[in-house]
């Protein structure tokens, strides 16, 4: 960024026109770090329909907390109080209440956020799962009101109210790489909308439930793993 020191980190924000081109009537928005903190970046981004609003997190100096939501222009919302901690994933809640899932890299667990940026203290998950590193969260589009969460090497499903889904059988995933420091982490899942309840989740394991699975796989609202009835071979 002209006028910087090269060696400042900048957190950027901007919208792009259909052609690739930065839209001039959006904010270009920077959070530019202190010399002593190279750390400045956006992790996540998340538009709600129908609000022209942006939900960002990450680390961002500068601003009250680590999740922010801009107006349509680009300009920071200050009547979204926010929270506390780096957020590194945010999802919409899929149950039309305008609320938004969170979960950070620095011991922040999933939570749940309305509208104003209140807590929402309804959902409470148990411990360890509140206060480990959350990778990805997402919500089942079943009605259900459950969430899919990543955190710590573990895959996870958590009803509206934070609690553990007893019918979701926690995976054994396998590390991508061999070594006692292998990684064996779901970085990203999506729900499958064709009425299956299943779910796509990618990121560094080879194997699922002791099942190859090349880092990529799908899967069953209770944990296992797609093995028939479906075309799918990653």
């Amino acid at each position: 960024v002209p006028g910087t020191p090269v060696d400042r980190i900048v957190g950027r924000v901007v919208r792009l026109n259909p052609d690739g081109s930065p839209d001039p009537a959006f904010g270009d928005v920077r959070y530019i770090g202190p010399p002593d903190l190279n750390t400045e970046m956006v992790w996540a981004i998340a538009v709600p329909p129908g609000s022209g609003k942006v939900y960002v997190g990450g680390l961002l100096t500068g601003v009250p907390n680590g999740l922010i939501r801009l107006n349509p222009d680009g300009t920071i919302d200050s009547t979204f109080t926010g929270v506390v901690g780096n957020a590194g994933t945010i999802e919409i809640a899929a149950d039309g209440s305008r609320d938004i899932y969170a979960g950070g890299r620095r011991a922040f667990g999933p939570i749940r956020v309305h509208e104003t940026g209140a807590l929402d203290t309804t959902f409470s998950p148990p411990e360890p799962i509140n206060t480990l590193h959350t990778v990805v969260i997402a919500p089942a589009e079943d009605g259900t009101g459950d969430v899919v969460v990543s955190e710590s090497f573990r895959l996870l499903r958590l009803n509206r109210n934070g609690d553990l889904v007893p019918t979701f059988q926690e995976p054994a995933l396998s590390p991508a790489l061999p070594g006692p420091n292998g990684d064996h982490t779901v970085y990203t899942m999506v729900p499958i909308p064709d009425g299956t309840r299943d779910f796509y989740i990618g990121g560094a394991f080879s194997a699922y439930n002791g099942a190859p699975a090349n880092n990529f796989a799908r899967i069953h609202a209770d944990g296992s793993l797609a093995t028939s009835g479906v075309a799918f071979t990653p």
